[in-house]
Formats: C-alpha cells, structure tokens, sequence
C-alpha cells in the first residue's frame, strides 16, 4: 500500500496485493487517512479475530470509495466499492472494484508502513496544512504497539 503525502487536500493511494492493483485519488472531505489507521489500529488489537465489519469511506467529489473490512482467524477480507454519491448512506450497495483477502498481519503492516512513510516524507504541521485534518498519531502508535504484540 502506497499513500502518497497529501498536498491541497487531495491524496493519491495505491493498493497492490499479487496482480491485483488498484489506485484512488480521494479529497480530504472526510479524514480518511484517520479513519483507516483507527480501524487497523483496532483489527490488529483483535488480531484480526471476530468482531464485526469496520468500514470507512474515501471521498471523491463526487463519489466515494468505501472500504469495507471485514476480519475472520487472523484473516482480512478486503471489498472496496465505488458509490456515485460523495457521501454515501450507511447501507448503500456500491459497485466492487477490489476484493482481497490478505492475513491480518499484512494488511496492518502495510497501513503502518504508508503511514510512517508519509511521517518521514513530512512534517505533521505539512501534513495538515495538505490534507486539513491532524495527523492520527495516536492512532498509528496504537497501530504499531498492536503489531509489535502480534506475535
């Protein structure tokens, strides 16, 4: 997974898993980057147990692309839909560009390493000043201490 810093709001992300590849260029509307360290955050605290479907979305005016995942034994299914609408209802059925399915483990060291990445190529005032919202420090370190203990 590949998050290029973020500069006028705008961030390019790409995700590649074996052939698959797919890329998003989503706007800051919502703080997506945030979102995804939260909930990577709290798959790897589980391990990637049972606990439910985290989903967040990346806007992309318009349209949005929803991340769903879903964690199974250490196990990630990753379905990523694509809506018309900016801000999509909660329920909406989007259409599937991305399906995977990935060991936990991997999905969180990927979201960890685009972050820190994205840490090393800027400062957190940079960062905010490109993508309007906080860097999720806590989060990311809630990330790394859950990886770390995933033995």
């Amino acid at each position: 997974m590949v998050i290029e810093p973020p500069g006028a709001g705008w961030v390019r992300i790409e995700v590649t898993c074996d052939e698959l590849r797919q890329s998003f260029l989503p706007s800051y509307l919502s703080d997506a980057i945030g979102d995804m360290a939260r909930a990577a955050a709290s798959l790897a605290e589980r391990k990637c147990g049972w606990g439910g479907e985290s989903c967040f979305d990346w806007q992309d005016e318009p349209g949005a692309w929803r991340w769903h995942l879903v964690p199974a034994d250490g196990e990630l299914r990753v379905l990523v839909t694509q809506h018309a609408k900016t801000f999509p209802n909660q329920g909406a059925k989007g259409a599937a560009v991305l399906e995977l399915v990935v060991p936990g483990r991997r999905f969180c060291n990927a979201v960890l390493r685009a972050m820190d990445t994205i840490a090393q190529r800027m400062t957190l005032e940079q960062f905010e000043e490109g993508w309007r919202h906080p860097y999720p420090s806590g989060d990311v370190g809630r990330l790394r201490a859950a990886v770390r203990a995933w033995e």
